[in-house]
């Protein structure tokens, strides 16, 4: 997950690798995403928290968000866990999630950006898509894209789409349609 809106709890330095844990919505339910450069040894760590699963759209691993978790965590991987660990079972709907929609709706795209969005409701509208359509799918995009920034929509990849799901879609409870939405585009 990049950018400042992943939740982030710790980036520890362990040994000659990082470890980062970032709250996430996962098919609804809320998980911290553990995520680690491939060790054969820290897999069959994180094998030993039950319910850990393995995400391969989100190339990573993720743990119930819950006591039990976080202590084997702890337990694992050393006490310096402590502090932002707090949080856990905290709803993510939170007025945390409330300002990024709000900071999301403050920024401002490039004109280039602008025009692009304006090129891809022209061509909508040349392929004859309803009004409400054009409506929609460029609005959908500007949300997007506005999500992704500083990065520019050449910049995107796969996983810009990924944390605009998991952060931005689920948290704030917006229909699997707006979704399907978002990824068609």
């Amino acid at each position: 997950m990049g950018g400042i809106y992943n939740f982030t709890w710790l980036n520890k330095k362990w040994f000659d690798w990082e470890m980062k844990l970032s709250k996430i919505v996962y098919k609804g339910e809320s998980r911290i995403k553990v995520e680690f450069p491939y060790d054969l040894q820290l897999v069959s760590t994180i094998k030993q928290i039950p319910d850990a699963i393995w995400s391969k759209s989100l190339n990573a691993w993720h743990v119930p968000d819950n006591k039990e978790s976080i202590d084997m965590l702890k337990h694992h991987f050393g006490d310096s866990l402590n502090e932002p660990i707090l949080n856990v079972g905290k709803p993510l709907v939170s007025s945390a999630t409330l300002s990024l929609k709000t900071e999301i709706t403050r920024r401002r795209l490039s004109p280039e950006t602008e025009e692009k969005i304006e090129q891809y409701r022209k061509w909508m509208s040349h392929k004859r898509y309803g009004e409400s359509t054009i409506k929609t799918y460029s609005e959908t995009l500007s949300v997007l894209l506005r999500f992704i920034l500083p990065k520019s929509p050449e910049e995107m990849q796969g996983q810009d789409m990924v944390n605009f799901v998991n952060n931005y879609i689920i948290p704030n409870k917006y229909s699997y349609a707006f979704q399907n939405q978002a990824v068609n585009l």
